[in-house]
């Protein structure tokens, strides 16, 4: 009985150790690609290529990231940035992406560098 309590407490270790180890998401920083834009009344949808492929991400005005603009950081939510942002031209970000298909999250923009 003992056996098979000390077999399950390692067995929960090692599966919960093999989890935190293996993080299905990776963080992508350079530039990436506007390809679409579309907005929806508080929705605001995303699509953006780079390195890692083509992926998109529908935010809403509570979705917050960071804004790089005239060498200042500040908090900021997608609204007051959209009419910056210009399908077909490159920005430099920060973006969270799963290594399946799926959506992105939005980390950081950098308008200093984008081209």
């Amino acid at each position: 009985m003992l056996k098979g309590k000390i077999i399950a407490v390692i067995s929960f270790i090692v599966i919960i150790c093999i989890g935190t180890i293996y993080n299905p998401f990776h963080y992508y920083y350079g530039f990436v690609e506007i390809k679409d834009l579309e907005q929806n009344e508080d929705e605001y949808t995303l699509e953006i290529s780079g390195d890692f492929g083509t992926r998109k991400a529908t935010f809403t005005t509570e979705d917050t990231f960071d804004v790089l603009e005239d060498h200042q950081i500040r908090e900021d939510n997608i609204s007051t940035v959209w009419n910056h942002l210009l399908k077909g031209k490159k920005y430099h970000m920060l973006v969270e992406i799963h290594k399946k298909k799926g959506p992105f999250h939005l980390e950081r923009i950098n308008f200093d560098y984008s081209s």
